[in-house]
């Protein structure tokens, strides 16, 4: 009994300890960045879509989003088009808005005399309906731009632009400012901020070689990707070519997991792989299982074959209820960190049975808390070894590693070379 009571006397302290640092953070700015950035993300909608018949340099292709009050038209935001034709445009809630693009080789933001345009038919009504609105546009010589958007375009050349960058197999230097450990804290408390400012999107290290596979790697909550830089560093690059997914891991996982599966589709309409391994730590783990779930069963696509979570919480973590039911603002991906949220039963709603090959790796050097008797750390065992991920598991490796030191360490990634070697040796020998 002495030892029952000293038990729950250690874990009620540890709570009062937990809950004051959370209190300690919620008290701080941090909370008036999450406010702020959530009321400017329920503020903002993005319209998407793809410019056909753009010629040879998709650059020069401006791509503008009027806003239509009361029959009158102003220019709201403008981008360029991206190397695969398609745009990104960050426009306001509950607004009514006409998009248009025109070529401007002169780069004046004007449209070149005798060029092409395209204009959407249809008004695009900007409700609580849909986060993203997706379009088509098609430039055409002989279209005849209407008097009121071309009375308004000469206001285009004083626009503030309201960025949402995307990037699709941008090649980038890792030791870049973007990708750094401050920045990943930075993406869960100011999530938005993160989006309009830093972006969101897959990068290269290197030009894509159609000769090696290419292994995507997706960090954790307030992670970077610079907490992969062991694995880029002695990843077998002969075989393999790393590509990491940045993103703001305070955003919702379910929008961060949709994002993701755009990008790839687009990276695979281009280059046309036939295999993807995807690789994840802690938080990263539900927001690819998400992404997996999205691209093979929604998409039917093929390519993703392999799937290696370390360290990821898979039945969610109590420090984020303690956030939830506390904090006078909530992180979107806090929600679906809840145990048992209705992101994470959505995960398992399918199983990867034998359409992707899963390796569950976990840490286990942590001492008891609050949370629970037996962690890494950061994230109990529990919720690494959540029945649902296990049974899907082909092989479950554990480590006397804490949440961090997972990722730097010989035997481990020894361990994780020998199941990217198992599986390039399964699916080159079914070629």
């Amino acid at each position: 009994m002495a030892v029952v009571r000293r038990h729950s006397f250690i874990m009620r302290r540890a709570a009062v300890v937990i809950i004051t640092g959370l209190l300690t953070i919620l008290s701080s700015g941090c909370m008036t960045q999450v406010k702020r950035n959530l009321a400017e993300s329920a503020a903002s909608r993005a319209i998407v879509g793809v410019v056909s018949d753009y010629g040879q340099d998709p650059s020069k292709i401006v791509v503008v989003a009027f806003k239509e009050e009361n029959g009158t038209f102003a220019p709201y935001n403008y981008t360029h088009l991206n190397s695969f034709g398609r745009f990104v445009l960050r426009v306001q809630t509950n607004q009514t808005y006409i998009v248009m693009a025109f070529t401007d080789f002169n780069d004046n933001l004007q449209p070149d005399d005798g060029g092409l345009v395209g204009i959407h038919t249809d008004s695009i009504v900007t409700d609580n309906s849909a986060e993203v609105y997706s379009i088509r546009l098609s430039l055409k010589a002989e279209i005849t731009i209407p008097t009121g958007l071309k009375e308004a375009l000469p206001k285009l050349t004083t626009l503030v632009r309201k960025p949402l960058p995307i990037a699709i197999g941008e090649i980038a230097d890792l030791s870049d400012e973007r990708f750094s450990a401050e920045n990943g804290k930075r993406g869960l408390w100011e999530f938005f901020d993160f989006i309009t400012n830093t972006g969101i999107g897959v990068y290269f290290l290197e030009p894509y070689d159609p000769g090696k596979i290419p292994v995507l790697f997706v960090n954790g909550a307030g992670g970077s990707p610079q907490d992969w830089s062991y694995f880029f560093k002695h990843l077998d690059r002969n075989k393999y070519q790393p590509w990491f997914f940045l993103y703001p891991s305070g955003a919702s996982l379910e929008s961060s997991a949709s994002t993701l599966n755009s990008i790839i589709k687009r990276l695979h309409q281009k280059y046309n792989f036939s295999q993807l391994y995807v690789t994840a730590h802690s938080m990263g783990g539900l927001l690819s299982r998400a992404f997996i779930n999205k691209s093979v069963f929604d998409d039917k696509s093929e390519y993703i074959k392999l799937f290696v979570s370390l360290s990821t919480p898979w039945h969610g973590h109590s420090g984020a209820k303690y956030g939830v039911d506390i904090a006078p603002a909530t992180i979107p991906s806090w929600i679906d960190m809840v145990p048992g949220s209705e992101f994470q039963n959505s995960i398992f709603s399918k199983t990867l049975g034998s359409a992707v090959d899963y390796y569950l790796l976990f840490g286990y050097h942590g001492g008891p808390s609050v949370f629970s008797e037996y962690n890494d750390g950061t994230v109990s065992l529990s919720s690494q070894l959540y029945f649902q991920a296990q049974r899907e598991a082909k092989k479950v490796l554990g480590f006397n590693e804490d949440h961090m030191s997972i990722l730097a360490k010989k035997e481990v990634f020894n361990s994780y070379c020998d199941i990217l070697e198992r599986t390039y040796t399964l699916q080159n020998g079914r070629r």
